[in-house]
């Protein structure tokens, strides 16, 4: 059993609710790229819940960012896990929003494809140098594999509320290169 299925059966088991983003997330909304970690959206109220679980699994925390946690895994044939954490309020509208999908790695719920937007925009709005570059690389993959408008007032208006108004700007004139 792959490290994923052992990571969601022991959650499911638990009760704990989470949302695969990231780089499956990506892929699954019609952008292929490779992608070498497991990144899970989880309820910050659970958070010492999830850590319980990530270790009885082996897992071992070598990061706490306050809202982004980063677990080693137990064996080199394991991924990497990184858990996001939002409040249970946010947690509910990607939750309202989700879909399950047939992953590489197996069946999960993803976010709505403006929710992982938003994702990779504030990433963006609070990243630099490398990992900003593949994020936007991903929102510019995401918006084109997906036909969407980058003049819809709504596409703006998520640029606008997650982002800034000059990564909106960047993509509309990468867009017109």
């Amino acid at each position: 059993m792959s490290s994923f299925s052992r990571i969601l059966n022991a959650a499911r088991e638990a009760g704990l609710r989470s949302l695969v983003i990231g780089g499956h997330a990506v892929n699954a909304h019609g952008f292929s790229r490779p992608t070498y970690d497991l990144d899970f959206l989880v309820e910050r109220s659970r958070l010492s819940e999830w850590r319980a679980l990530l270790t009885g699994l082996g897992y071992r925390e070598f990061h706490d960012g306050q809202t982004f946690l980063q677990f080693e895994p137990p064996t080199d044939d394991d991924w990497k896990v990184d858990l996001m954490l939002v409040n249970d309020d946010t947690f509910q509208k990607f939750m309202a929003e989700c879909r399950e999908e047939t992953l590489r790695l197996g069946r999960a719920l993803v976010p709505s494809l403006n929710h992982l937007l938003a994702l990779k925009l504030h990433a963006l709005k609070h990243t630099h140098g490398i990992r900003g570059i593949k994020d936007m690389d991903d929102v510019v993959r995401l918006i084109e594999c997906n036909g969407m408008d980058m003049t819809k007032p709504e596409l703006r208006a998520l640029f606008l509320k997650f982002g800034t108004e000059e990564l909106y700007g960047r993509l509309l004139k990468l867009r017109d290169r």
